[in-house]
């Protein structure tokens, strides 16, 4: 929802747009954009300039932070969670790398959503269920040509059934 105020904006006047997220009406967990487009008039055309680009994650409510649950819960460890673009291997066009998940909880980790923040970017995940003391491979491959050419840094988003981190972003750094 959006609301305007005022809703007529004279020459050199201010005015404030509000913008509430219904969380109710998002479908799946994990990434959700869109953009928003602002205009003078109903029926303007659409452009780049009007855009306001909107990323919302939706992660689980996890009830209850009782330190028995959460001992008894599985636990995500990952070998990084910033991955530098030097230390990629491969050619400019197709740079890559790994990074190794592991359960150190005590019952079984669900990857539910694995997803990117950005265009450029081929992720995949050996396993999206890991057993306690087991680990998966998360494979990336990033376009370093597009990389270079993004606004935006390169992200990827986990949603996991790990109470403490039920969000993981892994970022792609210079």
């Amino acid at each position: 929802e959006a609301n305007v105020s005022p809703t007529r904006l004279r020459p050199n006047q201010a005015g404030e747009v509000t913008f509430m997220l219904l969380s109710s009406k998002l479908r799946d967990m994990g990434l959700t954009q869109t953009s928003l487009y602002l205009g003078k008039k109903p029926g303007d055309k659409v452009s780049t300039e009007k855009e306001i680009p909107v990323s919302v994650i939706l992660t689980p409510a996890f009830p209850t932070q009782d330190a028995a649950i959460i001992a008894n819960a599985p636990h995500l460890e990952l070998s990084k969670t910033v991955v530098k673009r030097s230390e990629m291997h491969g050619k400019p066009n197709k740079l890559k790398t790994d990074i190794v998940l592991r359960n150190t909880g005590k019952q079984q980790l669900v990857i539910s959503a694995l997803q990117m923040f950005t265009a450029g970017m081929n992720v995949s995940l050996s396993k999206s269920k890991i057993e306690p003391g087991e680990s998966a491979k998360m494979k990336i491959s990033v376009d370093g040509v597009a990389i270079k050419q993004l606004k935006q840094r390169p992200r990827i988003l986990m949603i996991t059934n790990d109470p403490q981190q039920p969000k993981v972003i892994v970022e792609i750094v210079e």
